[in-house]
């Protein structure tokens, strides 16, 4: 289970990836929280083999918009019959076929076939979301409305929005991508 801010990862993005059993997710209060599971009868629980210490970073990648392990717990769903054939398909996150670490550590402990994940991967775009220029992300803090920008620098310097960094960096992000796609 993980508990992230709804703002940042709602039950919105996230239900498209739910099935039956392997993932799910509900709303309290101002978070999310998600849930994997597998029933697997050769599980052992971490005995200093450090393995639940290596999904950890799958927290901070979901944060920031990286929605694979999402779509490997779907993935598993499929593996064991949970999705029925006329379900439509969630959307397919770039870079699956170059899972780092915690997603590779994710995959084993959800039991996925690798074989499974290659041949998704082969339909998963290879390059990652761009990250905005500083001329870029300078241009759109420009545009923004003056009294937006003092609601922002008011709750940093308050610390009371401990994940709105993270939120503006990935709104700038949406916003100066989606301008560009524009012709």
């Amino acid at each position: 289970m993980l508990r992230l801010p709804k703002n940042l990862l709602g039950a919105h993005t996230i239900e498209p990836y739910s099935t039956d059993q392997t993932v799910s997710c509900h709303e309290k209060d101002d978070y999310t929280i998600l849930s994997f599971a597998v029933e697997a009868e050769d599980y052992d629980e971490d005995e200093g083999s450090g393995w639940l210490a290596s999904l950890v970073p799958i927290r901070s990648e979901l944060m920031h918009g990286d929605l694979r392990a999402l779509y490997l717990g779907w993935l598993v769903g499929v593996q064991l019959g949970e999705v029925p054939g006329d379900d439509f398909e969630p959307p397919l996150p770039p870079q699956l076929g170059k899972l780092n670490g915690s997603l590779d550590r994710l995959a084993d402990f959800l039991g996925i076939d690798a074989d499974l994940i290659s041949a998704t991967a082969e339909h998963s775009a290879q390059e990652r979301v761009s990250v905005p220029s500083a001329e870029q992300i300078g241009e759109w803090v420009r545009g923004l409305p003056s009294a937006e920008k003092d609601a922002i620098i008011t709750r940093l310097i308050a610390g009371d929005a401990p994940h709105l960094s993270l939120q503006v960096r990935r709104r700038a992000t949406l916003e100066i991508s989606s301008r560009a796609r524009k012709p």
